[in-house]
């Protein structure tokens, strides 16, 4: 959010793009975070349940996932799990209403980036989603510059292929 001293220049999120993704059981925690993100300027889709997510969630592009990790029927750990691999460019944000160091090691083991309480303070959760999206958006340039050398390299016959192989 922007401060009266602070231009939009200034503001780290204007850098960085990216929806961030809420899922979470509880609709006081979903709508909090939800008026954060969009304060932030930033777009935000909330889930009440992993097996809505897994059913709606398109990947198009960076993200960042903030996912309760006690949900009712599927939980957070298996999204993380799940979602972790780098195609999606959507690094997780573990959240949970205890800071159990346990529940802490698996999520981040599980491939989150951040651990953090349900009650924590508001910066610490905007660093967090930040430090997401810039993640994804580092990601999502690097496949953009990959994109003309394996465009080139599709339009390789299997004898040019066999060739480029002995080059290597």
């Amino acid at each position: 959010m922007e401060t009266p001293n602070q231009t939009p220049s200034d503001n780290p999120f204007a850098h960085v793009s990216g929806c961030v993704h809420v899922v979470d059981d509880e609709a006081l925690v979903r709508e909090s975070i939800h008026l954060l993100v969009t304060a932030l300027k930033l777009p935000c889709i909330v889930y009440q349940s992993a097996e809505e997510f897994a059913a709606k969630f398109r990947p198009e592009g960076p993200g960042c996932l903030v996912v309760d990790l006690l949900l009712k029927g599927r939980n957070g750990f298996s999204l993380l799990r799940e979602y972790s691999d780098p195609k999606f460019l959507i690094p997780a944000i573990a959240i949970s209403g205890s800071l159990d160091v346990r529940h802490g090691l698996r999520a981040i083991q599980e491939g989150a980036v951040v651990f953090l309480s349900k009650d924590c303070e508001q910066r610490a959760l905007e660093n967090a989603i930040l430090t997401c999206l810039q993640l994804a958006n580092e990601a999502a340039n690097v496949v953009d510059q990959q994109r003309p050398l394996k465009a080139g390299l599709d339009q390789l016959s299997d004898s040019e292929k066999v060739v480029l192989d002995y080059l290597i």
